[in-house]
């Protein structure tokens, strides 16, 4: 089972994360739900192989000493990854979070901003209301 199948499979399902973890089967993020994918559990050393063939030589090296290790890739069919690599009590593990798709348009100069100076001039108004210890709604 090669990582790059799986983060394929990940992305068709609209999954945020892909879990994967030594003896236990590649889990799903779906709107918050972990699901499991219906696969065998992966061994140890399954695990680390996938993470070595997306590691460069540097990382590899820092996940051999401190048994962790975060990162970002890309796949040019897919997109770009962050990586959080870890050691625990079953073996290897990691979470791989797509931040880009490879098919993604490119934000063009014409869109809209997130942020308008209107929004970001009002920010300083809000504070805490006292009376209820909570955030103000917005107004209209």
């Amino acid at each position: 089972m090669e990582i790059a199948d799986l983060l394929a499979f990940a992305m068709e399902q609209q999954a945020s994360d892909l879990h994967v973890s030594a003896d236990l089967p590649p889990l799903l993020r779906i709107h918050g739900d972990i699901r499991p994918i219906a696969v065998a559990p992966l061994a140890h050393a399954d695990v680390r192989a996938m993470l070595y063939a997306v590691m460069s030589d540097p990382q590899r090296r820092q996940y051999a000493d401190t048994q962790d290790c975060d990162f970002a890739f890309a796949l040019p069919e897919l997109g770009r990854f962050r990586v959080n690599a870890f050691v625990h009590s079953r073996g290897a593990g990691a979470v791989f979070r797509l931040t880009t798709r490879s098919n993604r348009p490119k934000c063009s100069g014409s869109s809209p901003r997130r942020s308008s100076p209107v929004q970001l001039a009002r920010l300083p108004d809000l504070r805490p209301d006292p009376a209820n210890r909570g955030w103000p709604q917005s107004s209209p």
